[in-house]
């Protein structure tokens, strides 16, 4: 995951944050839910490895779409409070109905991850589309932070005083 969340980092440069997380969502779901359709310990891990990877996407492109929708700091750090404690909550879950499907089979676990089908149709429909990060110039870029410090002046984090 780590050394997919730093590839991550350098594709943001060049496509846009959606576009990442959702073909990132759609490798996930493949391949968790191909995962279990073999009972071959070689195709398994690569399947996993492979959710690994889509993982490590996933978490990198969020937090940076998190970061950049979110002008002030207090209701960013809330937000992506939520989106960490939802991650871990939903991991927890799926962890436990894996466990009941466990108890018929092995590979009836993989049957979880269709989950994330109903996931990537949300992605498309609500996740705000932000052009590439290497696609702005130095002007567009003064012209954000303008932004965000008339945001934060107007929600009583600076004070012009």
């Amino acid at each position: 995951m780590l050394f997919s969340a730093m590839l991550c980092g350098k594709l943001m440069q060049y496509l846009s944050k959606k576009r990442i997380l959702i073909g990132a969502m759609i490798l996930f779901a493949v391949s968790a839910i191909l995962g279990g359709t073999v009972a071959n310990v070689y195709y398994v891990l690569a399947m996993r490895i492979l959710v690994g990877i889509s993982m490590g996407f996933v978490n990198a492109a969020a937090m940076a779409l998190i970061a950049e929708v979110y002008v002030d700091e207090d209701k960013r750090g809330t937000i992506m409070g939520i989106f960490n404690a939802t991650m871990a909550g939903t991991g927890a879950v799926i962890s436990l109905i894996a466990g009941v499907f466990a108890v018929r089979s092995w590979n009836e676990v993989f049957k979880v991850y269709w989950i994330a089908v109903p996931v990537i149709v949300m992605m498309f429909i609500f996740l705000p589309m932000t052009p590439p990060e290497g696609s702005q110039t130095e002007e567009d870029r003064a012209k954000a932070q303008g932004k965000n410090l008339m945001a934060k002046r107007n929600a009583g984090g600076l004070s012009c005083t």
